[in-house]
């Protein structure tokens, strides 16, 4: 059996370092339409859609492209917002949680459409997915979200009793959404920052920026080897920047856990989840399960960001937890260990909801904060928002992702 790889991401692990594609540090004075702070798979993609509109763009990454967040998510892109559609009702309204809900959507469509068209080479596999709930409670909640999905006219399919366990081997209810995929989310953020630069963007790695500065008509922006000057400036952090801390109030980072399997033998992977699924459980917090190749990756366990002296502990503790809950969920697998085992820090809002665009006080920016664990999904969402806004056409559906929400 071999080893477990912990703090080692699976996704990084399998492409040599001789392999990974470099681009230069940022040296000297340089003088651009709008530079992007970020290179993660949210900056990656903004960067390719303003490239692609005809605006000249220079993207700034402190360490690697993707070797963040994104080379430590999942993988999967899910045709939804992370909060349930009833909880957005709740916060905001039936109208905005709709926008919220059809935006997120047509984002992840774009983002796998992208994908093909580009023909970027993740291991994109298109796979539905299915939210399931097996308690009572969880039951009551999943049947209230299909309830409020149809009475706002939102597409919703459900499984129950047999039809459920024959899809996924659990009794209780479930959400099926169609079109969902797995990818190596490393490897798609690479083709989406190699598209930018074919249609003339310049990426620079290694090059932390350490200074923003508004001016009256535009923004300056100070890197570790030198000066830019733009136009306006995205913001693709995550989470707020040094530069930024009043608006750290909104939000709180957390940290997310992945083990994934060995390569599985044909008698165990017959008893596991289908291949062509990718499973959500109805966990407090989410459980999330799919394939890649022969292996089972599975994540969950949040909480709150832990003290860096803590971390290499606590990724052995939390995945450990994980193993157990995923023997729960399928038997077969008991007593297995995984051979990697990782943590990844996102952001997250008070609603969940991510904010996409300007803040008054900030003149000549725009952010792309607390997009959370599903940024995959949501690059597309928040590049076409971003852009809009630079661009003076932002419409209706903006709007419950701006800063001038009214609750949080």
């Amino acid at each position: 059996m071999p080893k477990t790889h912990y703090g080692t991401r699976y996704w990084l692990d399998r492409h040599a370092a001789s392999r990974r594609p470099s681009y230069p540090r940022h040296r000297g004075v340089l003088q651009t339409d709008v530079a992007i702070v970020g290179g993660g798979a949210i900056g990656c993609v903004i960067a390719y859609v303003f490239a692609a509109a005809g605006i000249k763009v220079a993207l700034f990454e402190a360490e690697r492209l993707a070797q963040g967040q994104a080379s430590g998510g999942t993988g999967i892109v899910v045709h939804e917002p992370e909060p349930e559609f009833h909880k957005l009702v709740a916060q905001h309204g039936v109208r905005d949680a709709r926008h919220i809900y059809q935006t997120a959507r047509r984002g992840s469509l774009e983002y796998v459409a992208a994908i093909k068209r580009l023909r970027i080479d993740c291991g994109m596999q298109i796979r539905d997915g299915v939210h399931v709930a097996t308690t009572p409670e969880g039951i009551h909640g999943l049947e209230k979200e299909a309830a409020m999905r149809r009475e706002a006219g939102i597409d919703v399919a459900v499984l129950k009793g047999s039809a459920l366990a024959r899809k996924t081997g659990m009794d209780g209810f479930g959400l099926v959404t169609h079109g969902n995929a797995s990818l190596d989310p490393y490897r798609s953020s690479l083709g989406f920052a190699k598209a930018a630069a074919a249609r003339g963007a310049a990426l620079f790695e290694r090059s932390p920026v350490t200074r923003i500065r508004p001016k009256r008509r535009h923004v300056e922006i100070k890197t570790a080897g030198g000066m830019v000057t733009a136009s306006s400036v995205v913001l693709a952090t995550g989470y707020p920047t040094d530069d930024f801390k009043p608006l750290r109030r909104r939000f709180a980072k957390f940290e997310s856990y992945v083990v994934l399997t060995p390569e599985l033998g044909a008698p165990v992977r017959r008893e596991m989840t289908p291949p062509e699924l990718i499973l959500r459980t109805a966990a407090a917090p989410d459980q999330w399960l799919h394939w890649t190749g022969n292996r089972v990756l599975f994540s969950g366990a949040d909480q709150s960001s832990v003290a860096e002296r803590l971390k290499a502990r606590t990724i052995i503790q939390r995945t450990g937890q994980l193993m157990y809950e995923l023997s729960v969920l399928r038997p077969v697998i008991s007593g297995a260990m995984p051979e990697y085992a990782w943590a990844t820090e996102y952001s997250r809002t008070i609603d969940g909801v991510p904010y996409f665009g300007p803040h008054r006080n900030y003149p000549h920016h725009l952010f792309a904060f607390g997009a959370g664990p599903g940024g995959l999904g949501l690059s597309f969402a928040a590049a076409r928002i971003l852009l809009r806004s630079y661009q003076n056409a932002t419409e209706k559906a903006d709007v419950p992702f701006s800063f001038v929400r009214i609750r949080e």
